[in-house]
């Protein structure tokens, strides 16, 4: 189709001024699969380019769930770093993640770490120092694993304090009735004073950062979630605005860059770039200071976001909740987000993986086993949680919150990027 080709041609032109190195990135992962650069250029470019041809229409692919969870000490504030056996107990701070897609991506996703610098930690060389060896299957194994995816009413957030949780359904057409959030940030209102701080040993002499991502084959790290050895991590969870601009930035090349920032700071300002083409929201944190945030971006790279504070939690799908925006909306989000609203506010781990377990929706249920009535396109390929506190990173396929049927794939640290343990 002439019109098809020509907006591909506009993106690699736009990509190419703008995003040289992951151009040049993606000729290099297409030359070696031996496939044509166009078709690794266009999976990049998925959801901008089916945002084009299909205006009218629903989307279900990337279609994930998040919870960010934060909580004091039980008797104070946190203490960092972790008290000692006996002292007192550490706060908790917490994300986890759905990884939802279709079905044809099992077996095709992987976790790729970059190693900026020989000197940095890596997942081999702490296998040879607890073994002597000088074995790279670690290394091997770390580099590739494969893992068995209308417009709001308000501009409130719909974080939630603790208490009585909220029992709201919405009526069907409507959309899900917000929240209130104290700690909401509007549109152009974001300021910090926050610091990361970074070891030198863990920049190359080019000043580049180590970093973990998940990655759908044939992609840039990550569309999925990832962390660098700065300290800051996200997840992401896709959104659907009615009006695309095109031709516009790709969120895979924001999402990558992402991978590089410092700070905070750094992070927000990549992640609001001007120019993009239908944007994301973002699942933010920053491993040093314990924040954590979620930044929702529109076309052109309009922006809001809301920090989730000490004592809360937040839930978020596949909708804007708190960027005011015309937008297509998902059936399944729609309940994802109704069902997070009668579940009781989750206090620990094992209550937040409950929750991105949930199955009561016969139709759309948070955790997507295939199996429901009107949900069965789009499957959760993995469950990863970020222990802020404890500093890692762990990864399951089957439900989460049933321990008799998830499996622990993965632990990373959060620290060092070293891979703890695999099964």
């Amino acid at each position: 189709m002439p019109d098809g080709r020509r907006a591909v041609d506009t993106m690699l032109q736009l990509h190419t001024a703008h995003y040289p190195e992951y151009i040049t990135e993606l000729r290099g992962l297409a030359d070696g699969a031996g496939v044509p650069f166009k078709q690794v250029l266009m999976a990049n470019m998925r959801q901008e380019l089916l945002a084009l041809a299909q205006p009218h229409q629903q989307q279900h692919e990337d279609s994930c769930s998040d919870v960010l969870l934060s909580l004091p000490a039980p008797h104070g504030p946190p203490r960092h770093p972790a008290p000692t056996e006996g002292a007192q107990p550490p706060a908790t701070t917490l994300i986890g993640h759905n990884e939802d897609m279709t079905r044809d991506t099992i077996g095709r996703i992987y976790f790729v770490r970059y190693n900026a610098d020989a000197s940095f930690p890596t997942a081999a060389s702490a296998a040879r120092r607890r073994t002597g060896s000088s074995s790279s299957s670690s290394s091997r194994r770390l580099m590739r694993r494969q893992a068995a995816h209308q417009q709001t009413s308000s501009r409130e957030g719909q974080q939630r304090n603790y208490g009585q949780p909220q029992l709201q359904t919405p009526a069907a057409g409507a959309s899900p009735p917000p929240a209130t959030a104290s700690s909401f940030n509007r549109q152009g209102a974001w300021s910090s004073s926050s610091t990361t701080t970074s070891s030198s040993s863990s920049r190359s002499s080019t000043g580049g950062l180590s970093w973990l991502g998940f990655v759908y084959a044939g992609e840039l790290a990550s569309s999925g979630f990832g962390f660098n050895s700065a300290g800051i991590g996200f997840s992401l969870n896709a959104v659907f605005p009615a009006a695309p601009l095109m031709p516009g930035f790709s969120r895979n090349f924001v999402s990558r860059q992402l991978l590089q920032a410092r700070s905070i700071d750094e992070a927000l300002a990549i992640i609001s770039r001007p120019g993009q083409a239908v944007g994301h929201s973002y699942n933010l944190f920053d491993l040093h200071s314990r924040r954590l945030l979620n930044v929702e971006v529109g076309p052109g790279g309009a922006s809001s976001v809301l920090e989730v504070r000490r004592g809360s939690f937040y839930f978020h799908a596949n909708m804007f909740k708190h960027l005011v925006l015309r937008q297509r909306i998902d059936a399944s989000s729609f309940h994802r987000e109704a069902r997070a609203l009668q579940l009781q506010a989750p206090r620990d781990a094992a209550e937040l993986l409950g929750m991105l377990g949930d199955t009561a929706d016969p139709e759309y249920p948070i955790y997507r086993h295939g199996n429901s009535t009107a949900d069965a396109a789009v499957v959760t390929l993995c469950t990863a949680l970020f222990d802020l506190e404890a500093g890692t990173m762990r990864v399951w396929t089957g439900n989460p919150g049933d321990a008799s049927s998830r499996r622990l794939q993965l632990q990373f640290d959060l620290h060092t990027l070293q891979l703890l343990e695999e099964q």
